[in-house]
């Protein structure tokens, strides 16, 4: 709270957590686990992975998957229909095949067609693979 500068009587900045001595506790511990798992790196070194494996199944979704985006562990596989179009009913469809095989992922852009793929940063390689299978099958079912 040093930071800010003498307030008159009014909210300079607010937030539920703003100063909060648990959840600072809370963000400094995290930091130092990031720091002492060397998840910085790790996530640095797994993109390259990832990307080849969403590459992979949007070369195989016969068109269906109109881009793949994303950088570290978060990804996006942009859903469209045969003409391209975005295709929000079939995301839908797969995030929630998707959570019936016991991975979670949800829908994201403006038109919701987006499969946001955001694992932790502590994921191993073999929940990653088996988290992306899941996924494809869920793709090749809608």
């Amino acid at each position: 709270m040093d930071c800010w500068p003498p307030s008159a009587g009014e909210a300079i900045h607010t937030g539920t957590f703003l100063g909060q001595p648990t959840g600072c506790a809370a963000a400094l511990a995290s930091i130092g686990e990031i720091e002492a798992l060397d998840l910085v790196e790790r996530t640095a070194r797994r993109e390259p992975t990832i990307r080849a494996l969403l590459q992979r199944l949007q070369k195989e979704s016969n068109g269906r998957i109109g881009d793949v985006r994303g950088r570290g562990l978060m990804w996006g596989l942009e859903l469209v229909d045969e003409h391209g179009v975005e295709d929000t009913a079939r995301a839908g469809a797969v995030i929630l095949g998707a959570l019936r095989s016991g991975v979670i992922v949800l829908t994201s852009g403006p038109h919701c067609n987006v499969v946001a793929i955001s694992p932790p940063l502590v994921i191993t390689d073999d929940q990653l693979q088996f988290a992306i299978d899941v996924i494809s099958r869920a793709i090749a079912r809608t």
